[in-house]
């Protein structure tokens, strides 16, 4: 629900959220056979916010998730982090997220998800960066997203600094380091390469790094850059 009213309705305003316009909300109780109705931008939020109030009280939620793809305290914390931050209720998000780095706060180190590849025109061994499916520790929650099919463009490479392990070790052979790639995914004649066929990201879940950047966007609102800057650098 969260993902749809942001996709579909205004983003919340304080102002105006109760009478924006949102979208249905399923309740149990609703008749079957009827449409859902439709609720307002503060209507939805104020039920998501009651549904992870009921989930967190219930406390069978375990701390770590028995698989990535099953929801944990840790990732419920997450997700009323966000939504308090899409509310504008700051001071909320950031208890929330530190309420959830209380139980994960891992940041992994990418240099250490290297593995041995060689190519295949050349012959030559390489590192190659190799983030492991369902069995990253920052991942919160983890939906399905593997990389081999992502090509990037000269000019996101070159976002990357200098050193940057993914920038380095991603692609997982020369031979998909070429113009091909560039007409097949976006129809121009550039240079494009993809990655290796055992990296995945979660492409819409949760992770503990968002969570650190929840609490570095909020001391920047609060002037505090010094210390949303320490944590940046934590990550990086």
């Amino acid at each position: 629900e969260y993902l749809l009213v942001n996709h579909y309705a205004k983003a919340y305003n304080p102002k105006t959220a109760a009478d924006d316009g949102g979208v249905p909300y399923p309740l149990d109780t609703d008749p079957i056979a009827e449409p859902c109705k439709k609720y307002t931008v503060k209507e939805v939020y104020d039920m998501i916010n009651k549904d992870l109030d009921d989930a967190i009280a219930l406390n069978s939620l375990p701390d770590e998730n028995v698989n990535q793809m099953r929801v944990s305290k840790a990732f419920t914390y997450a997700v009323r982090a966000k939504v308090y931050m899409s509310m504008q209720a700051y001071d909320k998000a950031y208890e929330a997220a530190q309420q959830s780095l209380a139980i994960n706060n891992t940041i992994v180190d990418y240099n250490t998800m290297l593995t041995d590849g060689v190519s295949s025109e050349t012959n030559i061994p390489y590192k190659m960066f190799s983030r492991p499916y369902m069995n990253c520790k920052e991942d919160l929650f983890f939906t399905y997203d593997q990389k081999l099919f992502s090509a990037f463009t000269p000019e996101y490479n070159a976002m990357f600094e200098d050193g940057n392990v993914v920038y380095n070790c991603y692609p997982c052979d020369t031979r998909l380091y070429s113009k091909m790639i560039g007409l097949m995914f976006y129809g121009l004649d550039i240079d494009c390469w993809m990655s290796s066929d055992n990296t995945f990201f979660s492409d819409s879940g949760l992770t503990t790094v968002d969570m650190y950047l929840t609490e570095a966007e909020i001391d920047i609102r609060n002037d505090k850059i010094d210390d949303a800057m320490e944590i940046l650098d934590n990550i990086r």
